[in-house]
């Protein structure tokens, strides 16, 4: 049975796309989040001023105010990411380190000296990323992008050994369009 292989051609196209962005051009991808933000403000503004003065009561009042604090924060969120993301992970690495250092130190298996070198690792690259949040920011994004367009190249490469697949394929049932069987009456009488 054939297999179809446009999804996976589909998702490494889109993943590519998306890994270019990511890595090499984020400006772009700022000016998405400002754009969507600022329609979702720009609408919040129309739905109160229609409410206020269309006879509603102010009745989406809360709603538009609401909506219009989340298209600023949509706005923001770039900003939030670039600083606050190595900031976090660094964070969660210092304290993964602290855990396996401890272990390492406290425990008496042959992991020990794993476990020591690991924490050791960890604890540096927290610092590292707490110490200089943009330049692990713009690695992280890097890398980030580096990884999606991995996962394109593996995307691609399963699409071509479907394709592989496919045209070493040979169907099981006969088909009807391409096989012909002469008509010899001498076997009917």
């Amino acid at each position: 049975m054939k297999t179809d292989n446009f999804s996976y051609i589909l998702k490494g196209v889109i993943l590519a796309f998306s890994g270019v962005l990511v890595a090499f051009f984020p400006g772009v991808i700022n000016w998405l989040f400002y754009i969507v933000g600022g329609i979702i403000v720009f609408a919040c503004i129309l739905s109160m001023l229609s409410s206020v003065f269309g006879g509603d009561g102010g009745f989406m009042l809360p709603a538009g105010l609401l909506g219009g604090a989340l298209g600023v924060g949509i706005m923001v969120l770039p900003r939030f990411i670039t600083i606050q993301l190595p900031v976090i992970v660094g964070l969660v690495l210092v304290v993964m380190g602290a855990i396996r250092l401890a272990k390492g130190l406290t425990g008496n298996d042959d992991k020990k000296k794993t476990d020591i070198i690991l924490g050791l690792l960890f604890i540096a690259g927290g610092v590292v990323l707490v110490m200089n949040p943009f330049k692990a920011g713009k690695a992280l994004r890097i890398m980030t992008g580096l990884i999606m367009l991995g996962f394109a190249a593996f995307n691609f490469y399963i699409s071509y050994v479907i394709k592989k697949r496919n045209e070493a394929f040979a169907p099981s049932v006969i088909d009807v369009d391409d096989y012909t069987i002469e008509d010899d009456r001498k076997h009917l009488q």
